[in-house]
C-alpha cells in the first residue's frame, strides 16, 4: 500500500514507480500539498526549494501520493534521481549507483534501468548482487586474518619484553619512586617534562569536568575524564594534589606542578626524591650511573651570616649554559678569618681567552679588573680565580646585579665582623629615625599670626628641669596675649604682666567662645 511518506514518480501515463522513503522533508511538502498550501516558507532547506522551483509540475492522485510529472525532462532536479536510488531496494541500488558512476543518467533513464533489472529472474539478480559481494567478502577476510597476526605479533612482543635490550635502556632511563596515595602505595613514574599530574582510570575518587587539552611527545591527545583530588603522604606528613584522569595511561605520573608544589628535587646521587615533608627513595635506578654524575654545590663557608646571604640569592650564582645548575664561571675569593670563600658569579667573556678589556664602554667592573689584571690566573677548567692575600682593596667580580647587595653584605659581614656590622646598621638606623623626624617637622603646617592678633600660649616645656627639656604635665593655655613682633617662626607675645618670645608651634588663635581649650 503506498503510504503518505511515498513519492511517486509518474514516467509514463498510468505507470508510475514508487520511492519508499521516510523523510520529514517529504512529510512537510505532502502536508503543504494535501491542504493547497504554497511551500515558499521552507526555511532555506534545500529539498523545499527544489519542490517549490517545480511546483507546477506536482500533482496528486486519490490517495493523497503527490506525483512528479517529468513529461518535460530538460530540466531534472539531482535530487529526485538521489531519492529514487535510495528508495529501491539494496541489490538493485547498488547497480543502479554502479551504473550512474559510470556515466550521467536522467531520471527517466534510471527508472528503464531499474524497470529492466527488476524483470530480470530472481537468480539472476541473486547471483549478481553475490557476485557483486565477493569481492568485499574477500576484503574482510583479509582484513580479518591481518587482524589476527597483529595480535599475535602484540602478545609476543609482551612476553618477550622484558628481557629484550629495549625494555632494559627504557626502565633504567625512567626515573620511579613508590608513594602512598590514597592509603595504596602505587608505582609513580616521575616526569619533569609532563606540565600537569596524571592518573588511569579506575579509582573512586569525585571528578569533575576539565577541558584542558593534553598532547604527548608525539602528538597524541590523551582523553581526559576530568580532575580529581587525591591524599598523598610524604614522610610523616599528608597533603592533597590534583591529578588529571586519563584512560590512555597505565601508570600514575607526578609532573612539574607536583615537584612545584611539594619543593622536590631528584637526587639520582642519593637515589632519592627529596620534598619539603621528607625523603622517598627512587626505585630500581643504577647506581652505575649516579657515580658518573659530577653535581656541584653552591659555595658555603662556616660564617654563617654570610651564608645567608648567599643563600638569599643563590639563584643568581647560576647559568643558563651550566647543565647542572651552576656557573663555574668565576670565583672571587673572601679572606675570612677561618676559611677563604669563593662565590661564582659569570663576569666579562674577554677575561676567559685572555683578551683587553681596556674597551670597557665605561663599565666600572670591567675598568676595575683592567687595572688589576696581574692578579687574575686561569686554572684548567676555565675558572679564574682572584688573589686575595692582599685584601686591601676589595673588588666586586661578581654579576653586575650583586654589585650592590652581595659583595657588600657578604664583605661586611667578613671583614668588619658582626658587632661593628651591627652597630653600623644601629647607626644607619638611627639616622634613618632622624631624616623621618625632620621630614615630618618640616611638612607640619606652620601657623602664622598678624602683628596685633590675639592668641593663647601654652609651656610645652618644664622650666625646673630644663636640663633633660622634659615635657611639663598638666600644663594649662594662658592669655589672651597680643602678638608685637615677628620673626621667622618667633613671636613676641604681651600681656599685662609683660613680655615673652616663644615659639609659633607654643601659639593658638584666641577665640571667644572657648578661650582656654585646644
Amino acid at each position: 500500500m503506498i503510504g503518505v511518506n511515498s513519492l511517486v514518480v509518474e514516467m509514463d501515463p498510468g505507470r508510475s514507480v514508487q520511492l519508499q522513503r521516510q523523510d520529514p522533508v517529504l512529510r512537510k511538502v505532502a502536508a503543504a500539498l494535501l491542504d493547497g498550501r504554497s511551500v515558499e516558507n521552507g526555511e532555506e532547506n534545500k529539498e523545499l526549494e527544489t519542490f517549490q522551483s517545480h511546483f507546477d509540475r506536482l500533482s496528486l492522485n486519490e490517495a493523497g501520493i503527490f506525483s512528479w510529472n517529468i513529461v518535460d525532462s530538460d530540466v531534472v532536479p539531482p535530487l529526485l534521481s538521489d531519492q529514487f536510488v535510495e528508495g529501491v531496494q539494496p541489490a538493485l541500488g547498488a547497480q543502479l549507483r554502479l551504473a550512474r558512476a559510470t556515466g550521467q543518467l536522467s531520471v527517466k533513464e534510471l527508472v528503464h534501468l531499474a524497470r529492466e533489472l527488476a524483470e530480470e529472474p530472481p537468480a539472476t539478480l541473486q547471483s549478481q548482487e553475490k557476485k557483486d559481494g565477493s569481492p568485499v567478502d574477500e576484503l574482510q577476510t583479509r582484513v580479518d586474518q591481518l587482524a589476527e597476526q597483529l595480535a599475535a605479533m602484540k602478545m609476543e612482543s609482551r612476553r618477550h619484553a622484558r628481557t629484550s635490550r629495549c625494555y632494559n635502556a627504557l626502565t633504567q632511563a625512567t626515573i620511579q619512586t613508590l608513594i602512598e596515595i590514597d592509603e595504596k602505595r602505587e608505582l609513580c613514574l616521575i616526569d619533569t617534562g609532563a606540565g600537569v599530574s596524571l592518573r588511569q582510570r579506575g579509582n573512586q575518587a569525585e571528578r569533575r569536568p576539565c577541558a584542558l587539552a593534553v598532547r604527548t611527545v608525539g602528538g597524541y591527545r590523551l582523553k581526559i575524564d576530568g580532575l580529581s583530588m587525591h591524599s598523598i603522604r610524604l614522610g610523616d606528613k599528608s597533603l592533597q594534589h590534583t591529578f588529571l584522569i586519563s584512560p590512555d595511561i597505565e601508570e600514575t605520573i607526578l609532573g612539574a606542578d607536583f615537584l612545584r608544589s611539594t619543593d622536590s628535587v631528584v637526587d639520582l646521587k642519593q637515589g632519592k626524591l627529596v620534598t619539603r615533608f621528607g625523603a622517598v627513595k627512587l626505585e630500581d635506578y643504577p647506581s652505575t650511573t649516579i657515580s658518573k654524575l659530577h653535581v656541584r654545590k653552591l659555595p658555603s663557608c662556616n660564617l654563617l651570616s654570610v651564608q645567608s646571604v648567599v643563600r638569599e640569592y643563590s639563584e643568581l650564582f647560576t647559568g643558563d649554559e651550566d647543565p647542572f645548575g651552576f656557573c663555574p664561571w668565576i670565583e672571587h675569593e673572601i679572606a675570612l678569618s677561618s676559611e677563604c670563600f669563593r662565590p661564582n658569579g659569570p663576569v666579562a667573556a674577554a677575561l676567559l681567552d685572555g683578551r683587553s678589556i681596556e674597551n670597557g664602554e665605561g663599565d666600572k667592573e670591567s675598568e676595575t679588573l683592567q687595572s688589576h689584571f696581574d692578579r687574575l690566573r686561569l686554572n684548567g677548567p676555565g675558572i679564574i680565580s682572584w688573589n686575595t692575600t692582599d685584601s686591601d682593596v676589595m673588588l666586586p667580580v661578581i654579576p653586575r646585579v650583586l654589585r650592590r647587595k652581595l659583595v657588600v653584605e657578604c664583605h661586611e659581614m667578613a671583614h668588619i665582623g658582626y658587632t661593628k656590622t651591627h652597630d653600623s646598621r644601629t647607626r644607619e638606623n638611627f639616622t634613618a629615625v632622624q631624616e623621618r623626624t625632620r621630614q615630618k617637622t618640616a611638612s607640619r603646617k606652620v601657623r602664622s599670626f598678624p602683628i596685633g592678633a590675639k592668641v593663647k600660649w601654652k609651656d610645652h616645656q618644664n622650666p625646673e628641669r630644663s636640663v633633660l627639656r622634659s615635657r611639663k604635665l598638666g600644663s594649662r593655655w594662658q592669655g589672651p596675649f597680643v602678638v608685637t613682633d615677628c620673626r621667622g617662626n618667633v613671636y613676641t607675645i604681651q600681656d599685662g604682666r609683660g613680655s615673652k618670645r616663644v615659639n609659633g608651634t607654643q601659639l593658638r588663635k584666641w577665640s571667644t567662645n572657648f578661650p582656654l581649650q585646644s
